[in-house]
C-alpha cells in the first residue's frame, strides 16, 4: 500500500485518520494532531503498531437488505439490549441520524451509535504568567475547555 495526500485510512485498531498531507519523506494528518507515517502506512520499521494504516478508508455503509445475516443479528441484538440506534438514507443523507424506533427499512442503512472518544492530552501553554504544560479532555478530538487543568507528571500514563 501506498499513502496518497488528501486520502483517508483505517488503521490497526479502526480509527479513521486523515486527509493526509506529505512532509518531506513523511505522512501526517492535517488537523486531530500530527500522527507521523512512512509511505507504507507503518509508524514504525521494527514494531506493529495498533494505529498503523491498513487500507483506505470507505464511507460507503451497506444498507439493510444487502447486510449478512450476522450483521443484522448484531443490529437486532443491540437495539434490544437498548443501545442506540443509528441509520442513513445514502441517496438523501450525508450523515447519520438516531432512530428511537428502528424500522428495519431494505433501503436504509443501520449501525449502532458510536460512543464517543474520549481522552485526556497533554499540551504546551504559555502565557503573560504561566509556562507549562496543561491536561485538556477531549471528546471526539474536540477539546472541552472546562476541563483544563495543571498537567501532573502521575498523569504521564494517560497519554
Amino acid at each position: 500500500m501506498q499513502i496518497q495526500e488528501g486520502k483517508f485510512y483505517k488503521t490497526r485498531d479502526g480509527q479513521k485518520v486523515g486527509p493526509m498531507v506529505k512532509s518531506g519523506i513523511l505522512y501526517g494528518l492535517i488537523s486531530g494532531g500530527i500522527l507521523e507515517y512512512y509511505e507504507n502506512g507503518q509508524k514504525s520499521h521494527v514494531y506493529d503498531m495498533d494505529d498503523d494504516i491498513i487500507e483506505e478508508w470507505t464511507d460507503t455503509p451497506t444498507i439493510w437488505e444487502d447486510m449478512t445475516r450476522e450483521e443484522k443479528g448484531a443490529l437486532l441484538l443491540a437495539a434490544f439490549e437498548g443501545k442506540r440506534i443509528e441509520c442513513i438514507r445514502l441517496d438523501h443523507h450525508t450523515s447519520w441520524y438516531e432512530t428511537l424506533s428502528p424500522q428495519w427499512d431494505g433501503e436504509l442503512a443501520y449501525r449502532v451509535k458510536p460512543e464517543p472518544k474520549r481522552e485526556t492530552v497533554k499540551r504546551s501553554l504559555r502565557g503573560a504568567k504561566f509556562m507549562g504544560y496543561v491536561a485538556i479532555d477531549m471528546v471526539d478530538d474536540a477539546p472541552q475547555w472546562d476541563t483544563m487543568r495543571p498537567w501532573d507528571d502521575s498523569m504521564e500514563r494517560l497519554t
